[in-house]
């Protein structure tokens, strides 16, 4: 069974990647329950490091629990130093990379994610749909299981049948949707070993350290979410097919976060957000969670209200950023009306743009435009689904 075999299931990090997917969302199921389990259908969870879970026992049973992936911040990491970051809505925060770089420089530490710069970043220029691949971490639940079927990827040349285990098989498909040619793995095996010495070398530290600075801040999120505002967004996420998932907060991520299944059917959802800094900036992630569980309402009411001609001259492509922009600040007018004014002025800063003291709704729907037509269909979906029809 070749790759081809397989369906991917996420949103893009940025409307010029929105192509057709390549794995299955029971793939994805399977990778992430199954992958390197010790026997079939067990359920491996490996984390890394320090439990950077807030949740309680309780909470950890609970609807949409915040958690830290060690793997996802550092995988993330590598883009956001190599990576070109135009967008308007950034992949990353502002500024992460300079700030990250200038304490290595400080400690007199450099690692192959300088020395193979030359090697890695021209591809992402030159192959565009190589920034897909940012999502691959999210397949996978702990460094161990991801670097384990990164390297048979690369041992059996992306060749699926010539593995007998068939989780194997699905976790390597997975891996070789992203990076199908030899160009790709080749790309792929530089950037591993940069990655590893960067993590032994100098990132897994100053993770830990920024992990620590952040627990205040964690622990007041997980508050707001738990006792406040997921419960008044439960009812758009069990309407959406998004009734549970992990709620991942990333330290190099901006507002534009990264989704993994959402709306796909799949039991296991995922949204990644940036970590918010400090205690008071805490309400950001949810800001950024409902800019993501958006996402596939948004995608069916372009498909529904523009015209094929409009689709094949990518019309589609050029509105999806800002309908997930709007999307989520409409979903919170209707839901969580209080933090509607919040995100607006968090787009607009997201964006670079100025935020007015006053009409910051009108100032977001200026600065993020759609199509009368698109943004009442838009509306009037969210609606929809929030009346459970």
């Amino acid at each position: 069974m070749g790759a081809a075999d397989y369906e991917v299931s996420h949103r893009r990090p940025a409307s010029a990647f929105r192509a057709s997917s390549a794995i299955s969302s029971a793939t994805v199921l399977m990778v992430l329950l199954s992958a390197c389990a010790t026997q079939p259908g067990a359920e491996v969870r490996t984390e890394p490091g320090p439990d950077t879970t807030t949740t309680t026992a309780a909470r950890e049973a609970a609807t949409w629990p915040i958690r830290v992936r060690e793997h996802v911040d550092l995988w993330l990491h590598g883009f956001a130093l190599l990576q070109r970051d135009t967008a308007r809505v950034p992949y990353f925060e502002r500024g992460y990379a300079a700030r990250y770089n200038a304490l290595k420089t400080s400690a007199n530490v450099l690692t192959q994610i300088e020395t193979n710069r030359d090697r890695l970043e021209p591809r992402l220029v030159s192959t565009p749909a190589m920034v897909n691949a940012q999502f691959l971490a999210l397949y996978f639940g702990s460094w161990e299981d991801m670097t384990r079927s990164i390297d048979l990827t690369l041992q059996v040349e992306g060749d699926v049948r010539r593995i007998a285990e068939p989780a194997l098989q699905r976790a390597v498909a997975v891996v070789h949707a992203y990076f199908p040619t030899a160009a790709d793995r080749e790309w792929l095996r530089i950037y591993m070993m940069s990655l590893r010495d960067e993590r032994d070398r100098f990132w897994r530290q100053w993770w830990l350290q920024e992990q620590q600075q952040r627990q205040t801040a964690l622990a007041r999120l997980d508050t707001l979410w738990h006792d406040q505002y997921r419960p008044r967004l439960q009812r758009f996420l069990g309407n959406t097919r998004q009734h549970t998932g992990d709620f991942l907060v990333a330290l190099p991520l901006n507002g534009e976060g990264r989704t993994l299944g959402s709306g796909s059917g799949i039991r296991i959802n995922i949204v990644a957000v940036g970590f918010p800094p400090t205690p008071d900036r805490a309400e950001e992630a949810i800001y950024v969670f409902a800019h993501e569980i958006i996402s596939q309402l948004a995608q069916t009411v372009l498909e529904d209200n523009l015209s094929p001609a409009e689709r094949r001259a990518g019309l589609d492509q050029q509105l999806s950023s800002n309908m997930l922009v709007r999307g989520g600040a409409a979903l919170l007018q209707r839901a969580v009306p209080e933090l509607a004014d919040g995100y607006a002025r968090y787009y607009l800063g997201a964006a670079n743009l100025p935020v007015p003291a006053a009409n910051v709704q009108a100032a977001l729907a200026s600065a993020f435009p759609l199509p009368q037509a698109v943004s009442e269909a838009l509306v009037r979906q969210i609606d929809i689904v929030l009346a459970g029809i």
